[in-house]
């Protein structure tokens, strides 16, 4: 089949456009990216994370569990789009505990340090997990992370860890 020399170009313009549009990010990068600011590094990325197993490693390469009901906590945040953040986290446990709870503290950068804005938990009795997510409307043109706290009560004993994301930038 013969092409026209127009409909070449035509038709390389297209294929060009589209891998152009697919190559595009949505990221926006915020003016301090890379620095690392009270332990949160500063990401133009859409969303961080942090999950803090709780396990000991011996010098025999064994990886045993340290907490007796709770396993692990985690942390997430989300950019939802212009001045929209979605914060979730987790508490998990090896065994049902009587009480299970997460608190997720939304802190915004400002002024040279972390100031909570907003603060969301959730308990959940008899279980193995407690489990949240809420949407929160943030001002634009600043960084965000998310601090959680995690314990698992069983009786008197008490477990808990922290877990804390890098902080992204939401414009």
């Amino acid at each position: 089949m013969k092409y026209s020399r127009g409909l070449k170009i035509i038709f390389t313009i297209c294929i060009i456009s589209i891998f152009s549009c697919l190559g595009l990010s949505v990221n926006a990068d915020g003016p301090l990216d890379g620095q690392i600011i009270d332990g949160s590094l500063l990401v133009g990325e859409d969303n961080a994370s942090d999950t803090k197993p709780l396990i000991a490693e011996y010098p025999i390469e064994e990886v045993v569990p340290s907490g007796v009901y709770l396993s692990s906590g985690t942390s997430n945040i989300s950019k939802q789009g212009a001045g929209l953040a979605y914060v979730s986290g987790a508490t998990y446990c090896y065994k049902t505990s009587d009480t299970v709870y997460v608190e997720l503290s939304l802190e915004q950068l400002s002024n040279g340090g972390w100031h909570t804005i907003k603060t969301h938990s959730h308990t959940t009795y008899n279980s193995d997990y407690a489990y949240t997510g809420v949407n929160f409307s943030v001002a634009h043109g600043y960084y965000y992370r998310v601090r959680g706290y995690h314990y698992a009560k069983k009786g008197s004993k008490v477990e808990s860890t922290t877990t804390c994301t890098s902080g992204v930038y939401i414009n």
